[in-house]
């Protein structure tokens, strides 16, 4: 048997993602309707609400926090990070991203295994490497 959720149990248990492996057919895509956005990564697709992203996310910290837009950093390595890396001041690709992601990004740093994050503050950031102490003081600048 499969599963025939009603509607009092879809309104219980929202979907907040849904993970398809392959590209989903464009005719597929009619069936989420406006309800959900699609995500088509190279080897599977994600779908997540419609209005649920990782810019939103971002803006409604930074808007708490009193953070300007402008003041921001963004660190992303997949399609799912594009309106992050766009939104943010300044969007950080990581090593390993492919070219579209590296492309929405305002610049690219080194993979993650190599400290990339930090490399990228330490650029970003002056004098963040003089006031870093042991740990990741290493990394290039």
């Amino acid at each position: 048997d499969s599963l025939q959720p009603t509607d009092a149990w879809a309104e219980e248990h929202p979907i907040s993602k849904l993970t398809v492996f392959g590209t989903v057919p464009t005719a597929s895509l009619d069936v989420l309707g406006d309800d959900f956005h699609v995500i088509q990564h190279p080897t599977y697709a994600e779908a997540c609400p419609a209005g649920c992203s990782k810019s939103d996310g971002m803006r409604r910290v930074l808007e708490a926090a009193g953070i300007p837009r402008g003041d921001s950093l963004a660190f992303g390595d997949s399609h799912n990070d594009l309106d992050m890396l766009q939104y943010a001041g300044v969007g950080v690709a990581m090593g390993i991203a492919d070219e579209t992601v590296r492309a929405a990004a305002d610049m690219v740093t080194d993979r993650q295994e190599n400290a990339g994050v930090a490399k990228a503050l330490y650029r970003l950031i002056p004098g963040l490497s003089n006031a870093v102490k042991g740990g990741l003081s290493h990394a290039d600048s």
